[in-house]
């Protein structure tokens, strides 16, 4: 995630420490930690191939279950450009590029498993990183999509939604996410054990179901139980998301660059 520290100076970890409003917050921001710890854990899990599968699938869940909190729906195309960032229309070349990269990524796996006892700290660190990352990115773009709903701007046809997903990606890259990285580093650090277990799990649960060849939408609607996912990990969501319910002043300067990112792009269309 790229920083601007013109646009948007760091806000200090401590900044504004008052807890956001429980009918507003709760339960939702716990459900937004709980799946994008999911998702930061896609990059542990042991199968090959499996984890951008998983990644993407979890996105869309977790975007369909907050639209579904809000009372609304998206179609298909809509789900995906707003949780993944891309159109199924626009995927066109996959289909050739993917054994490509199938084999890349295979090739990759392999020359890991073979350097890891060399590089295994060196592997460990930058695994932390991947994974903080991917909560990071995650509870970002989870949270503005909320956000975006709780504006009025979803649901809406692919231009609308288009439109919210760039302002979320412009968002989520202007401002600078240590205050809530900080956080999750520290608790991954402390749990690193735990986390392997959660991904392994939730290995073991996905794995079939890619083989089986049911699609997505099966899995978007309640069909993917994560009971014990999240009994295994559920001290280490409630502990960050008591963190994250302190961090206001943070949480709302993300909600008010997106109004912003959101006004100056709805200006022209105004004005002419």
């Amino acid at each position: 995630m790229s920083e601007n520290p013109s646009e948007t100076p760091p806000p200090a970890i401590d900044e504004q420490r008052s807890p956001l409003p429980a009918a507003k917050e709760k339960p939702g921001l716990r459900r937004l930690v709980f799946h994008s710890l999911l998702i930061g854990l896609c990059p542990l899990i042991p199968i090959p191939l499996l984890d951008d599968w998983a990644r993407d699938l979890l996105k869309k869940r977790l975007v369909a279950e907050i639209v579904r909190r809000h009372g609304g729906g998206l179609a298909d195309p809509e789900l995906q450009l707003l949780a993944c960032g891309h159109h199924p229309a626009t995927l066109g070349g996959c289909v050739r590029g993917c054994f490509g990269v199938a084999l890349i990524k295979t090739l990759t796996v392999v020359a890991a498993k073979i350097l890891k006892k060399i590089f295994r700290k060196i592997l460990i660190f930058l695994t932390i990183k991947e994974c903080v990352d991917g909560f990071s990115r995650t509870f970002h773009e989870a949270y503005l999509v909320r956000h975006a709903l709780d504006l009025g701007r979803l649901p809406a046809p692919v231009p609308g939604v288009l439109e919210v997903r760039q302002a979320i990606e412009a968002t989520v890259d202007a401002i600078d996410p240590r205050p809530i990285e900080q956080l999750v580093r520290h608790a991954f650090a402390g749990s690193w054990k735990l986390l392997t277990r959660g991904a392994r799990l939730l290995g073991r649960l996905l794995k079939p179901l890619r083989r089986s060849g049911r699609q997505d939408r099966e899995l978007l609607h309640g069909e993917l139980r994560l009971d014990q996912e999240e009994e295994l990990l559920g001290d280490l969501v409630d502990e960050l998301t008591a963190e994250l319910e302190h961090e206001t002043g943070y949480l709302r300067q993300l909600e008010k660059l997106l109004e912003n990112r959101l006004a100056s792009r709805a200006a022209p269309g105004e004005d002419g």
